[in-house]
């Protein structure tokens, strides 16, 4: 039921926090089985099944399965679908499904969504461009501690 199913999302987060995409799509999987005997989409839980879709849809776009990413996409309504990173995660689906216009609007809105100084919104800016955000300025730093490459881009989880 739903408290086997937040179990399982705990799990899904945590798993996405620490890059563990297969852990993740795994327990997204077991938590929305949980909800079957409740039945999906039946109201019994929806914040928890909009949570459990869309941490799938991160962890399949992250594991670059966007054809079954943006089948997980299809599940949400619009209010989970508009989160940043949901939105970033579902533009590079989109982009690498061929839909170019669907992924150049996602990743747009969520540059649009979020300060200048958002990381989310440097990787959607460099992924319009077509590359990755620059390095930041590490010249304060030890050379031992410069990073020679962006931060990866804060998806997490939702």
């Amino acid at each position: 039921g739903p408290d086997g199913a937040r179990l399982h999302l705990a799990r899904a987060r945590l798993a996405l926090q620490r890059g563990r995409w297969n852990s993740a799509l795994l327990a997204t999987r077991a938590g929305l089985d949980a909800l079957r005997p409740a039945g999906p989409g039946d109201g019994a839980a929806p914040d928890l099944e909009q949570r459990l879709w869309a941490n799938q849809g991160l962890a399949l776009t992250q594991m670059e399965r966007p054809a079954l990413a943006l089948a997980a996409f299809a599940h949400l309504d619009g209010r989970t679908a508009a989160e940043p990173r949901v939105r970033y995660c579902r533009g590079l689906a989109r982009l690498a499904t061929g839909d170019e216009d669907g992924g150049r609007t996602d990743l747009w809105a969520v540059a649009g969504a979020l300060p200048t100084d958002d990381l989310l919104r440097r990787w959607a800016e460099a992924r319009l461009a077509g590359g990755v955000p620059e390095p930041p300025d590490d010249s304060d730093r030890p050379p031992s501690q410069r990073r020679s490459s962006a931060p990866p881009a804060p998806v997490g989880s939702v």
